[in-house]
C-alpha cells in the first residue's frame, strides 16, 4: 500500500467517528421512549467528549500520521540496504591497472583503466577508458568508506579506521558516475591529477 492510500485511510478513520455520532443522533430522533433517550444520551456524551477534547483528537491524528511517515521511511531504508548490490565491471582484457586516487567531493576515488592489448600503450591510455571505482575511499587513511542511507535524505559515508564522515546527496553509484565524467574530461585536457597508491 503506497503512502497516498495510507494517508487517505488515516483521514477516513479520523472522520468516521464524528459521522457515526451524527448518524446515531439522527436515528435517535426517530425513536421514542427509553431507546430514544439512551441513544440521545449516548450521542450527547460522545459529542461532549469531541467538543471538550478536540485538541487531543487532532494530536492523536497527527501523531498517527507521523508514525506512518516514519514507518514508510524505515521501510524504504531497509529496501535500499537489501538492494544495494555492487555491479561487477568487466574490461576487455579482464584486468585493470590502478592509476591512483583522484580527489573529488572531499573523498578519494580509485582511478583504473583496462589492460591494453598492446604492451607499448601502457603509459598513455585513452582518456575515455579511465574508470572510477564504485567505492569511495577515506582521504586520510585510504580505507574504503561505508555507505549508509540517512533517515531524512542523502547518504552518509564513514571510515571504519578513523573518524572521517562525509554527507552526500547522492549514493556512491551516482557519484562515481559523475566523478568518472569529470576525471575523463580533465584527462582529455591533461589536467587530471592522481595521488599515487
Amino acid at each position: 500500500m503506497n503512502f497516498f492510500k495510507q494517508s487517505i485511510l488515516i483521514t477516513i478513520q479520523g472522520l468516521i467517528f464524528p459521522v457515526l455520532v451524527t448518524m446515531i443522533s439522527a436515528v435517535g430522533e426517530g425513536k421514542s421512549g427509553e431507546e430514544n433517550s439512551f441513544i440521545k444520551s449516548f450521542a450527547s456524551n460522545v459529542l461532549n467528549f469531541i467538543t471538550n477534547h478536540w485538541l487531543l483528537l487532532v494530536i492523536i491524528f497527527f501523531l498517527s500520521l507521523v508514525a506512518l511517515l516514519i514507518r514508510l521511511r524505515i521501510r524504504s531504508i531497509r529496501r535500499f540496504r537489501d538492494n544495494s548490490i555492487i555491479p561487477i565491471a568487466i574490461s576487455r582484457g579482464g584486468r585493470y591497472i590502478k592509476a591512483g586516487y583522484f580527489e573529488h567531493s572531499s573523498v578519494l576515488w580509485l582511478v583504473t583503466y583496462p589492460t591494453p592489448w598492446d604492451p607499448t600503450d601502457l603509459k598513455n591510455p585513452n582518456p575515455d577508458e579511465y574508470e572510477i571505482d564504485l567505492i569511495p575511499f577515506c582521504p586520510h587513511c585510504e580505507v574504503e568508506l561505508e555507505e549508509e542511507k540517512r533517515f531524512l535524505s542523502g547518504y552518509k559515508w564513514s571510515c571504519i579506521n578513523c573518524s572521517f564522515k562525509k554527507i552526500s546527496d547522492f549514493d556512491r553509484s551516482i557519484m562515481s558516475d559523475r566523478v568518472e565524467k569529470i576525471f575523463r574530461s580533465l584527462a582529455r585536457k591533461n589536467k587530471a591529477k592522481v595521488r599515487k597508491i
